[in-house]
């Protein structure tokens, strides 16, 4: 007897147009904003003491407005009480500003900081707001002159050269009477006499030894303000950068 061969029918299936991103959900690099997280606080340089004032903070990542940061709140102290400071969370209105009220009740010079946390990042920008004729000169900010340190501060800057584009390792010391400092650091750098301003956290890798990567955009020569800041001081200090072809 013949044995007969049975073909079994072979099923092909046929992708119904279906990438592999599409089917696996993954997201193309191209569609990942990768520029860093940018917040400017807008806010009046001297106000009225006692009078409700509008602080709004800008967040934006690249050219994007970021409309769902998951938190963006005011820290607000009279300089050199951060210890005694006030906090006011912002609500989310439109074309990535958050706004907050808030009365500057005494006559002095307040700092205004901006906690912005949002995809992953968080950035703190600082800015001055007098209110009222306060006894003492306000501290300028870059705009102006460089403020007194305290006495007993001293930041050890140990970088003064860069090339542009090239990634470079920022490195300084902080020491306060003799003693290396630990605190909340972060360097706002930009080119002299700019308005646009680059905001970087600093990273504490040994007692009072900080360290800051970054890869500067252009040549020329760069303000860079150290902020240090703990319950007691807030402290910046200035120095240059040259960055060359």
């Amino acid at each position: 007897m013949k044995k007969g061969l049975v073909m079994a029918p072979v099923l092909l299936l046929a992708a119904c147009g279906t990438s592999d991103e599409e089917s696996t959900g993954a997201v193309s690099i191209e569609d990942v904003n990768m520029e860093p997280l940018e917040t400017v606080i807008e806010a009046p340089d001297s106000v009225e003491p006692g009078d409700d004032v509008v602080l709004a903070a800008v967040v934006t990542q690249g050219e994007e407005q970021v409309e769902d940061a998951g938190e963006v709140e005011f820290e607000i102290w009279v300089d050199g009480a951060k210890s005694e400071s006030d906090s006011v969370e912002a609500v989310h209105t439109e074309n990535g500003v958050y706004e907050a009220e808030y009365a500057f009740e005494d006559e002095a010079v307040y700092q205004v900081q901006a906690h912005t946390t949002a995809r992953g990042s968080h950035v703190m920008p600082v800015q001055e707001v007098t209110s009222g004729d306060p006894d003492a000169e306000p501290h300028e900010g870059h705009h102006g002159e460089h403020a007194e340190v305290m006495d007993g501060f001293h930041v050890d800057w140990e970088t003064d050269e860069a090339a542009v584009e090239e990634e470079v390792t920022l490195s300084f010391r902080i020491s306060l009477d003799g003693e290396n400092w630990s605190g909340d650091t972060r360097l706002e750098m930009g080119p002299a006499d700019a308005e646009e301003r680059v905001w970087i956290g600093a990273v504490e890798i040994s007692d009072g030894q900080y360290e800051v990567q970054h890869a500067f955009s252009e040549a020329g020569t760069y303000d860079v303000v150290v902020h240090a800041e703990d319950e007691d001081i807030h402290e910046h200090v200035h120095v240059e950068v040259e960055v060359t072809e």
